[in-house]
């Protein structure tokens, strides 16, 4: 099996071989066995997204049922209507990383299997894609518990004083 060489992106006309990035037998067995587990894990994201925006659908449902006249009944009910908003938005906006991550084993494989550096520049820039969102998704879901925590220790501390 013979080496691939892709060119990094520079400027210069004749790119000298330490600017070179040589995809070396090893590395095209393992990255092609990466997007083989990359697709696993995209379909069980996907199937995960269905069902969250299934139980996201019927806590909608749950909120909008016709309930008693009680407090406690119409707290419940604000609160299957706000996780149900919730759940269906997070699998919605979650359609992103899936669709990229499909892109990208796209790319990985017309890149090495075609030596391509179009393709291998594109799944490079998908991979990027997919941890940008993750990473945005990651500090908004550590600042909303933080928030949440917070409010709940507020809550029981004034529930205490009372």
């Amino acid at each position: 099996m013979e080496n691939t060489e892709f060119t990094t992106a520079t400027n210069e006309v004749n790119p000298t071989p330490e600017s070179q990035l040589r995809v070396t037998p090893l590395i095209k067995k393992t990255l092609l066995s990466s997007t083989k587990w990359m697709k696993f894990l995209s379909i069980v994201f996907c199937i995960l997204m269905v069902l969250v925006l299934l139980m996201g659908i019927f806590f909608l449902h749950l909120g909008s049922m016709p309930i008693a006249e009680t407090d406690a009944y119409q707290f419940s009910s604000t609160l299957f209507l706000c996780f149900g908003v919730l759940y269906v938005i997070l699998s919605i906006v979650y359609i992103y990383p899936i669709v990229n991550a499909f892109r990208l084993i796209s790319h990985t494989r017309k890149a090495l299997n075609a030596d391509s550096t179009a393709d291998f520049e594109a799944s490079a820039a998908d991979l990027h894609s997919i941890l940008w969102f993750l990473g945005v998704m990651t500090f908004l879901s550590a600042i909303f518990s933080i928030i949440g925590f917070s409010i709940s220790i507020a809550g029981g501390f004034t529930s205490f004083l009372s």
